[in-house]
């Protein structure tokens, strides 16, 4: 029986339970949200919840080990704490008495700004779990989750370490910026996940390239993290560059951008082994 299978097995029997839960969320929407993330890893989407970092490791777990990463959330919804390996999840009750419903009314009263009740959740858990000083709130429009959202390239290595499906798990961000060579050595594969760090508005691709290659960008910070999933290449258009990544709930495949515009928004991978 497969892992896929076992995953969906469990979650599909949690919903007919009716448990009485620590979080303010619907069971069954939850448990069904769940289920759509093992089926479909690469939809998982923080919309404008200050949460990439655990999205970027729930994007990786939820692919490579869906029951793990499904009994995480099972537990994590029926108790209000989970474990992940070693590392024990326990959000705050100022996050698990949080209304979501009342919450989601008001940030998507205009667009979509929160993510479903499940990513809500995990997002939301893990990063509030790691947080000493500063709460995290679950909320788009919190100005202190700005702050509390962060997460370091150390902690997702050590979320990614904990999960026991990576023989080794490599650092090599640099807050100064990474180079082109760097990044052409890269070799996503069967046996090797790499999140690449990046800012967040680094996120122009084309179908095809169009004219001159946009030129770099300036003042520039770390503050984004996506899934390299294939190895970049250049094309015969001068300063443009192709690629397939994960960012923002999709897979963009074999998409072109500038060489110079993407790598002043790079700030080097995290690489995860099998």
């Amino acid at each position: 029986m497969s892992n896929l299978t076992q995953a969906l097995e469990l979650l599909d029997s949690a919903a007919s339970e009716s448990p009485s839960i620590p979080w303010l969320l619907d069971w069954a929407e939850t448990i069904m949200g769940l289920r759509t993330l093992v089926v479909h890893p690469e939809g998982l989407h923080q919309r404008e919840l200050e949460a990439c970092g655990p999205a970027a490791f729930f994007r990786l777990w939820f692919s490579r080990d869906p029951l793990g990463a499904a009994t995480f959330g099972y537990r994590l919804l029926k108790s209000g704490s989970a474990n992940i390996g070693p590392l024990t999840i326990s959000p705050g009750a100022q996050l698990l008495q949080r209304n979501y419903a009342a919450l989601r009314t008001t940030a998507n009263a205009v667009t979509t700004r929160l993510p479903g009740p499940e990513e809500w959740m995990l997002l939301s858990a893990l990063r509030d779990s790691e947080n000493i000083l500063i709460p995290f709130h679950g909320d788009p429009d919190s100005p202190l989750d700005h702050a509390a959202g962060v997460t370091l390239p150390s902690t997702i290595m050590s979320w990614l370490e904990a999960t026991n499906i990576y023989s080794m798990v490599t650092n090599h961000t640099d807050v100064a910026g990474a180079t082109w060579e760097s990044l052409q050595a890269l070799n996503p594969s069967p046996i090797a996940d790499v999140l690449l760090l990046m800012y967040s508005g680094f996120y122009v691709l084309y179908p095809t390239p169009s004219g001159a290659a946009a030129g770099a960008d300036w003042l520039r910070w770390p503050n984004h993290y996506i899934q390299l999933i294939s190895p970049v290449a250049v094309g015969a258009s001068p300063g443009w560059m192709k690629l397939s990544l994960w960012t923002w709930g999709r897979n963009e495949v074999d998409k072109w951008t500038s060489q110079d515009k993407f790598i002043s928004n790079y700030f080097g991978p995290i690489i995860a082994y099998i």
